[in-house]
């Protein structure tokens, strides 16, 4: 039952905003979008970039990585601004984009476009939100995994598949390879099963080349100087209870690979769990490498698998697919 006095109270509050903020910075960012219709004056206070900046701060959304449109997105007005694609010539083609953004730190972001010319040299191209124009800013060969890169305390990161990796400084503009230290050692030669970040630090994980259910979790210091082996992961268990990931010799059923890929891998190691999303043909789970759990995520339906030319059931999900999904009021 409202009372008169809580009515009272309630006014007071909304009419208080110091007192506002201090509630509304604690809700989450669908909440806070509902609740920009209260009012001409609550739409304000929330659209306001200082509040989004300490409600940010307060989320510790973290850093943002990934583009997927050529537009910039305003939530608090539901309108876009698009972005102008760099100027290259008609053969040229776009291979990725790739997004630098902090809102704990700035509302300015960042983008790196990485374009091949008829030559196959990989020419980097970036935009800043505070100029609104392209500028050139380096350029390579190689064999990168440029469509993944990563964000972390202003830099890009990429790696490769058979050489050094790269990283682009975006607030000197500059590519730069990694030390030679940085390629971790001891590698297996086993193929890169993710690279990312989780917890502030740059993760690789690789197969063990004579062991593919064996994965080798790699943690880089942050001065660069060198690679280590942070977690060594054993997924044999996994593959009686999810016996779809063993592939096997039609006529004689000898094992000849593995389908497994790991999606996202979270170092909860204050927490106490430290958990790798996997996909599995036919669904997505994520593992507890300390408490060995098992909780089943997304079940994938049937006609999302095809068969390979060996008669195999083959799924598409990479790490490089994956994203991390981070609330933010943000406006990129």
């Amino acid at each position: 039952m409202i009372t008169e006095s809580s009515f009272w109270q309630a006014e007071k509050i909304a009419g208080n905003d110091d007192l506002l903020r201090e509630i509304l910075i604690w809700l989450p960012v669908s909440s806070l979008l509902c609740f920009r219709c209260v009012s001409h004056h609550w739409r304000s206070l929330i659209s306001d970039p200082d509040f989004r900046l300490l409600h940010t701060r307060r989320s510790s959304a973290g850093a943002t990585a990934g583009l997927f449109l050529f537009r910039k997105s305003d939530k608090s007005t539901n309108g876009y601004t698009n972005i102008p694609q760099p100027n290259i010539d008609d053969d040229d083609e776009i291979v990725a984009m790739n997004l630098g953004f902090d809102p704990s730190k700035s509302s300015n972001y960042k983008i790196v476009c990485i374009v091949r010319d008829k030559l196959e040299l990989f020419r980097f191209f970036i935009f800043s939100s505070d100029t609104t124009i392209w500028k050139e800013s380096g350029q390579v060969r190689g064999d990168f995994y440029f469509g993944r890169g990563v964000f972390l305390n202003g830099v890009i990161y990429f790696v490769s598949k058979h050489s050094h990796f790269l990283y682009f400084d975006l607030d000197n503009e500059s590519l730069e390879i990694m030390p030679s230290s940085s390629v971790p050692e001891g590698r297996n030669g086993g193929k890169i099963k993710y690279f990312g970040e989780s917890a502030g630090k740059l993760h690789l994980i690789e197969e063990n080349v004579l062991r593919p259910t064996l994965l080798n979790v790699f943690e880089l210091e942050k001065d660069y100087s060198k690679w280590f082996v942070k977690y060594v992961v054993d997924l044999d268990d996994l593959t009686h209870v999810f016996p779809l990931m063993v592939i096997n010799e039609p006529e004689s059923l000898d094992v000849i690979g593995y389908q497994f890929d790991v999606l996202c891998f979270i170092d909860g190691e204050k927490e106490g769990k430290t958990i790798l999303v996997l996909s599995l043909p036919e669904k997505m789970i994520s593992y507890d490498i300390k408490s060995m759990s098992i909780k089943e995520l997304l079940k994938v339906p049937l006609e999302e698998l095809h068969l390979s030319m060996e008669g195999f059931l083959v799924y598409n999900y990479k790490w490089y697919h994956a994203y991390k999904h981070i609330e933010t009021l943000a406006l990129v």
